[in-house]
């Protein structure tokens, strides 16, 4: 019995210091990924049309944009919000311990959530 393959990916660019940073997928949309000067990524786009430069808000069916601390950027994700880049989105935040260990996770809003997390000294 053959084995069976299925592409979901293909024609994958990378940026110069090696992140992906866009494929054809094979329901005929384009991931993008874009990225600050820090090379973090700030945003990951399911496009209805090719990749174009910056992380474009329009022509997602899925778009997720992150952010981090202005000042004081050690690479923890302090916001993601996710959406269709139109009609709706959800915004979630993170808190961080001393040692940027995930604190705080939290959906705010009337059907939000939070969740804490504590860490005993083994971690």
């Amino acid at each position: 019995m053959g084995a069976l393959t299925t592409t979901y990916g293909s024609g994958v660019n990378y940026t110069p210091w090696g992140a992906v940073e866009d494929m054809t997928m094979a329901i005929s949309h384009w991931e993008q990924t874009c990225y600050n000067n820090r090379m973090q990524a700030t945003g990951i786009l399911l496009r209805t049309q090719a990749p174009m430069a910056g992380c474009p808000a329009t022509n997602n069916e899925l778009q997720l944009t992150f952010g981090y601390t202005a000042g004081a950027n050690n690479g923890n994700i302090a916001s993601q919000t996710v959406s269709d880049g139109a009609s709706w989105s959800i915004s979630q935040s993170y808190g961080y311990d001393a040692l940027n260990r995930l604190q705080r996770a939290e959906e705010p809003g009337s059907a939000g959530w939070m969740q804490t997390y504590g860490y005993d000294q083994w971690g």
